[in-house]
């Protein structure tokens, strides 16, 4: 059975895209077996994905789904014996689309910027949390701060303040890697390539490797708050 990770943020522009190409990427390489979903009406990840097969470096499928087919889609994923972990990218807000696909997932990992307006959303993802543990309590929940200046006052304190705001929840960890605002991040998603491939040595690529060896840890060793 094929777990389900789905990276969601009512925000918009925290990164769920980019969050879900390298942490993808990353587990592919790790040697897990990978397929990703792209429900943002953009397609910004298939797009992606379109130059990545061109340049011959896919090693996992990539599925643009529908509303209408979400659920028979991830059922089938998670059924696949082809197929160890499946990560679907989520459009920005917190609609229908993406409450069903966290209903429908083991875990739900979630990029915050350090941002005023960011933390400040950051009340809903709380509630949503609360919303969703109702009727799926054991689904698994992981914050971690995105596109870190590193000095920018806020941004020096983030990690605290979300530890702050969620260590009470169920289930929920808010992981200690947090990814830089770096050109590197801005520039790989126009080549086809991860941030493994297209700076390999940068320290953007070392922390999303951190990043997916704690994702793992946590679907390992779920902690409940």
């Amino acid at each position: 059975m094929a777990t389900i990770i789905t990276v969601a943020n009512q925000k918009g522009g925290p990164g769920k895209t980019t969050t879900a190409i390298n942490v993808a990427c990353g587990m592919a390489g790790a040697g897990y077996r990978m397929a990703v979903v792209d429900l943002d009406p953009q397609a910004t990840l298939s797009k992606w994905n379109k130059k990545r097969m061109k340049l011959g470096l896919n090693g996992f499928s990539v599925q643009s789904v529908t509303q209408g087919m979400l659920e028979d889609t991830l059922q089938e994923l998670r059924a696949s014996a082809r197929v160890d972990v499946v990560i679907v990218d989520c459009p920005g807000n917190i609609q229908d689309l993406t409450t069903r696909a966290v209903e429908l997932s083991d875990a739900v990992l979630c990029p915050v910027r350090a941002t005023a307006f960011d933390f400040e959303a950051t009340k809903d993802i709380s509630r949503f949390i609360d919303t969703v543990r109702q009727t799926h309590p054991e689904i698994r929940f992981m914050l971690f701060v995105n596109a870190k200046h590193v000095s920018r006052g806020l941004d020096k304190g983030a990690r605290d303040n979300l530890v702050r705001i969620f260590e009470k929840h169920h289930n929920t960890r808010v992981l200690t890697t947090e990814i830089p605002d770096a050109a590197a991040i801005a520039e790989f998603g126009g080549t086809g390539q991860s941030i493994f491939e297209y700076a390999p040595k940068a320290t953007a690529a070392r922390l999303y490797k951190k990043l997916t060896k704690e994702v793992v840890e946590c679907l390992l060793n779920p902690v409940s708050a």
